[in-house]
């Protein structure tokens, strides 16, 4: 039983795991056949060497449509940022989703499991119990045996004493008694 319970888990990781796999290869797939922007605009300057990289300096704007451009490309970035986010927050929630039911399915063996030791222990107990009472019966079945041999053999013993003992014994006896005593 514990064999079994123990392959139907190996199974079901195996499965989560290829599920997981393919989940990855399908939006990796999705993310490489999207247009991805430019990481470089016009409006920013590269950051040098020895500054914090995840912040980006920007030229000031020179006039209206730069200023426009500017909020356009910053929507762009701040979506593309949220879209990655969204992104990233719906594979954990798919990796808690598949740890939850693997949880669950793991719970339900383990109460199978419970339920069949819980057999086998009630098995076991009354299996002891017969142990004891057959050799209860075994003991006074012995004694009861040897009582009887006991009896048997006193039985012999009477009846050896009276016919060879008493009888001829005791007629040879009271003959040399009455011959010599006369």
């Amino acid at each position: 039983m514990q064999n079994r319970a123990r392959a139907l888990f190996r199974k079901l990781l195996l499965q989560a795991s290829k599920t997981l796999k393919q989940t990855r290869h399908a939006q990796a797939t999705q993310a490489l056949f999207q247009s991805a922007p430019p990481l470089t605009s016009p409006e920013t300057t590269p950051v040098p060497a020895g500054t914090n990289s995840v912040l980006r300096q920007r030229k000031a704007p020179l006039n209206a449509s730069n200023t426009d451009a500017s909020l356009l490309n910053a929507t762009n970035d701040v979506t593309l940022a949220l879209k990655r986010t969204h992104a990233l927050l719906e594979q954990e929630l798919e990796k808690s989703t598949l740890s939850l039911e693997t949880l669950d399915y793991s719970s339900q063996t383990l109460r199978q499991l419970d339920q069949s030791y819980g057999a086998f222990d009630v098995l076991l107990r009354g299996s002891k119990r017969l142990i004891v009472e057959l050799e209860r019966a075994d003991k006074w079945d012995r004694w009861s045996i040897y009582g009887g041999l006991l009896v048997f053999g006193l039985a012999c013993l009477w009846i050896v004493y009276k016919r060879l003992l008493r009888g001829p014994l005791g007629l040879i006896v009271w003959g040399v008694g009455k011959a010599i005593g006369g």
